[in-house]
């Protein structure tokens, strides 16, 4: 994934910093989601014996709030934690990288905006 991310320039070397830039970002997201995975499972079990009549009764609507606050909340901390190695990855080795007058990539927006098609 992460060569298909990075698009250097031909004069400069790819080595294997810039070839792994991004590897963390990948390698540990299954981690969170099996983290996740499992809290939510914990807590569900919990809510199942603290409400065994949930079928027919239904389950109180907090709790629900308090499962879904909890799981966003998380997520966005994992993210908002882990974005900054596939930023910084980008930024400094791959696709926003601006080395001399490279031309990376075209941009409708850019060309439509600022006059600028290639970036």
């Amino acid at each position: 994934m992460s060569l298909i991310l990075l698009r250097t320039p031909l004069d400069k070397p790819l080595n294997l910093e810039r070839v792994l830039a991004l590897t963390p970002f990948f390698v540990l997201q299954p981690f969170a989601l099996v983290a996740e995975a499992v809290l939510k499972a914990q807590y569900r079990q919990w809510k199942t014996k603290a409400y065994p009549n949930w079928r027919t009764e239904g389950i109180p609507r907090n709790l629900v709030f308090m499962e879904r606050l909890v799981g966003f909340t998380l997520t966005w901390v994992w993210l908002g934690w882990s974005a900054g190695w596939f930023v910084e990855g980008l930024t400094k080795h791959g696709m926003f990288n601006r080395a001399g007058n490279v031309r990376l990539f075209p941009s409708l927006l850019g060309g439509i905006f600022w006059g600028k098609w290639f970036h």
